[in-house]
């Protein structure tokens, strides 16, 4: 085998790795990453909130972030409730800027939040806890939010 050859085998060797690597990770992390939410099918969000203005002051907003596995722990969960929830529930996400908008209205800093308006009385409650090193959903407090 002369040089040339053995430079050809190898860059076949290397370029068939590096196949193979982008084919793991197409396969396995981008899923992951582009996991959808089942926050962002529902009918009322971030963009209804600032636009209509809601004169009703009973009313419950969830608050999500893409990728927050709080918030993913939490979401069959929350939106269950949210629809057995005789009240108007608007999801809120906080990776757009009208989200963020809302947020800081709230004084929201976790993801993973229900404001609850009942009247003039605004209460928070998270919707996701760690339990023995697991993130779950915290069903009671989901459960007493839309109370």
């Amino acid at each position: 085998m002369n040089f040339f050859e053995w430079i050809t085998d190898m860059f076949s060797i290397r370029m068939v790795r590096i196949f193979a690597w982008i084919v793991l990770f197409s396969v396995v992390a981008v899923p992951l990453v582009r996991r959808h939410s089942q926050y962002q099918g529902q009918a009322l969000s971030e963009v209804e909130y600032t636009l209509h203005k809601p004169q009703d002051r009973n009313l419950n907003l969830v608050f999500y972030k893409r990728g927050c596995p709080y918030c993913q722990a939490a979401e069959k969960a929350v939106i269950s409730e949210a629809k057995r929830n005789k009240n108007k529930t608007y999801f809120i996400n906080l990776d757009k800027a009208r989200g963020l908008a809302v947020s800081e209205q709230y004084h929201v800093h976790k993801a993973y939040t229900i404001i609850k308006i009942r009247g003039k009385k605004v209460t928070r409650y998270y919707t996701a806890k760690v339990v023995d090193s697991k993130i779950v959903a915290n069903r009671a407090e989901i459960s007493q939010a839309f109370k």
